[in-house]
């Protein structure tokens, strides 16, 4: 699942979202395009959709999946914590680095409850009140990790949270002090932030966990055309058959054009090779460009 460069619902809803950013490097993004190419050639499918993030699609697959096999075990691999609030007891999961690729970590519902402290659907409402400073979403002024974390273990909804706030008598070992006025005075912001954290289920796509069945990228000759012109011999040699074969790379050298991008969908200066042009191009022995304008160039083989 990817991104996409167009805003998404957040950012309508909030302007604020993810302002705090810095814009990624020019280097890190033309790297995008050169990993989809991997996938593709690996044969993995690629999911994305204009207006929703990686995390949305992946909460869709993650439903559509589960409804199509109820004993299907699910893994999500991600280096973002926000997807653990997807996990369902221990069919569905999330693998994730700690400080690296050699140490990563397998998060159950077990483990998500070690490490927040409440169920991985509370996860959403912990962030609408606790905020989250990396998404630049605010939640309830002077509530932290402590005190959010607190008031999920007692109520678990921001609804069973407020619904205890509106009676006469409060708990005052619960809310201390100037708590209860700063949580009624930013209720609607906590709902807001809450809204900003859940990962949708609901993308419009199309999927079908049969068709995403994987045979491997040793089965793939184009992973090893695209291995290959990269220079990667040792992990062809690693991956790959020991036995004396031609090279994947065709010899066919006769000239084609074909259009760099693809999909409506796409805006305009933004859209991304389509799959046609890296089905042929990893095949091609000899690529050039040819450039059209602005907005669009042309592949020559």
């Amino acid at each position: 699942a990817f991104d996409r460069p167009e805003p998404t619902f957040r950012h309508e809803a909030y302007k604020e979202y993810k302002a705090q950013r810095a814009a990624a490097p020019d280097d890190l993004i033309k790297q995008f395009d050169a990993v989809r190419a991997l996938l593709e050639s690996f044969g993995m499918r690629i999911y994305d959709k204009a207006g929703y993030e990686a995390d949305d699609i992946i909460g869709t697959l993650v439903i559509r999946a589960r409804d199509e096999d109820k004993d299907l075990k699910i893994i999500i691999a991600s280096g973002d914590m926000d997807t653990t609030q997807l996990v369902d007891g221990t069919r569905t999961v999330v693998f994730t680095m700690r400080k690296g690729i050699a140490d990563t970590v397998l998060y159950d519902e077990k483990a998500v409850r070690e490490r927040f402290g409440f169920k991985p659907e509370c996860l959403p409402d912990f962030k609408g009140l606790k905020g989250d400073p990396s998404d630049n979403i605010k939640g309830v002024p002077g509530v932290g990790d402590k005190t959010a974390t607190a008031l999920i273990q007692k109520f678990g909804t921001l609804e069973k949270l407020y619904a205890a706030l509106s009676k006469k008598k409060l708990d005052t070992a619960v809310f201390k002090g100037k708590l209860p006025g700063v949580l009624i005075a930013h209720k609607d912001d906590a709902y807001a932030a809450r809204d900003l954290a859940h990962i949708r289920r609901d993308v419009p796509i199309s999927f079908r966990a049969a068709d995403t069945a994987w045979s491997g990228i040793a089965s793939s000759r184009d992973a090893r055309a695209f291995l290959e012109r990269l220079g990667f011999t040792s992990l062809v040699s690693r991956l790959f058959s020991a036995a004396v074969e031609k090279p994947a790379v065709s010899q066919n050298t006769a000239s084609a054009q074909m259009t760099l991008v693809a999909s409506d969908e796409s805006p305009k200066g933004t859209r991304p090779f389509s799959a046609d042009f890296f089905s042929q191009a990893l095949k091609a022995e000899v690529l050039s460009w040819v450039f059209i304008s602005g907005e669009e160039c042309v592949c020559v083989l």
